[in-house]
């Protein structure tokens, strides 16, 4: 009787060890945690860009419910007020740096009219626009803002040996794939959940037939909802509505109204409200206070998920010697994360 029990006992443990693992995988991959790490001595292997005054940005994979972090300190901070830590919400590229001065006539243009044929002028040099599609990108299209230019004009100008594709930031539709064009690049948008997710408009998308998408070569990595708005993109924050910020090579310009109808008004910015006011703080706005062992735990409330961007600031204190970072997101089992995980296989 003993030695049935016993052999029993050994075949329920036989598949109850494969289930468990089969269990413990699945719940890795449908409520997976995800970490960075920032090691000061070996820079290279890091999974986060530490900024001189101690803040860093991130764009983890999957949604979640709780954040933590974790320091090692070269040295205790002296001032309690060095270990709050903030956290805000929003997308990527929001938390580029934003420049006033810069040179401006690198984004001026002008279009022009010769023998029929539409141009494109920068810095004196014409590029031609070979199609409707292309030319309708850009601002200012109509017939009374075109130049016509003689044939004086026409020579004193050098002719791009390239073609004039899309304006920088347009979203066009080609062969049932959206694409954000950068840089004479066409970016492959991912899914439908990525254009959301990013907050562009479908009603923004432009057709683009096979001639005016061939001009542009196909970008080696597409957007996901990880990534950051690719340069040309626009932002508009509604507390700040007299001006307009561009994403270029990693900068945020400021660019008053005047010039953006100008210049750009063909490409729909990406409205980013402003957040009310709870009884605590701002939706997008969180803070934590460091732990004796250096470490702090977020847990986002409704009002912070539902707030978009697909990115996370953390502002240290400047003054903290960092030697080593731990940020780990994580993800509770619940039937809403299920409804997400099985949202993006749809």
């Amino acid at each position: 009787m003993q030695t049935k029990n016993l052999r029993l006992l050994i075949i329920f443990i036989a598949y109850l060890v494969p289930a468990l693992a089969g269990l413990i995988l699945a719940f890795s991959v449908i409520f997976p945690a995800q970490t960075f790490i920032y090691h000061q001595s070996n820079l290279d292997k890091a999974d986060l860009i530490l900024n001189p005054n101690n803040s860093f940005s991130l764009a983890p994979s999957n949604d979640f419910d709780q954040i933590k972090l974790e320091l090692k300190l070269e040295q205790k901070p002296d001032q309690d007020q060095a270990r709050q830590i903030m956290l805000k919400k929003g997308y990527a590229a929001q938390f580029y740096p934003v420049e006033t001065q810069y040179n401006r006539s690198s984004l001026e243009y002008w279009l022009a009219l010769y023998r029929g044929n539409y141009y494109l002028v920068r810095d004196q040099i014409k590029s031609l626009i070979p199609t409707r599609a292309i030319l309708n990108s850009y601002s200012a299209v109509n017939p009374g803002s075109l130049k016509q230019l003689s044939d004086r004009e026409f020579q004193e100008l050098t002719l791009d040996k390239d073609l004039a594709g899309f304006h920088n930031g347009s979203l066009i539709r080609h062969s049932d794939a959206v694409f954000v064009i950068a840089n004479q690049r066409k970016i492959l948008v991912a899914s439908a959940r990525v254009f959301d997710r990013l907050g562009y408009d479908w009603d923004q998308v432009l057709i683009s037939e096979p001639e005016s998408a061939r001009i542009h070569s196909k970008a080696p990595e597409p957007l996901t909802e990880t990534s950051a708005h690719p340069d040309g993109t626009i932002f508009h924050y509604k507390d700040r509505p007299n001006f307009y910020y561009l994403i270029n090579k990693g900068r945020q310009l400021k660019i008053d109204q005047a010039f953006y109808h100008t210049y750009f008004s063909q490409i729909q910015p990406i409205v980013i409200e402003k957040f009310k006011l709870n009884q605590q703080n701002q939706a997008w706005n969180k803070t934590c206070i460091l732990s004796a062992d250096n470490a702090c735990a977020f847990k986002p409330d409704s009002s912070f998920k539902s707030a978009r961007g697909n990115a996370y600031h953390f502002q240290l204190d400047p003054n903290l010697k960092i030697s080593e970072i731990k940020v780990t997101f994580t993800r509770k089992l619940s039937w809403e994360n299920l409804k997400i995980f099985k949202a993006k296989f749809q």
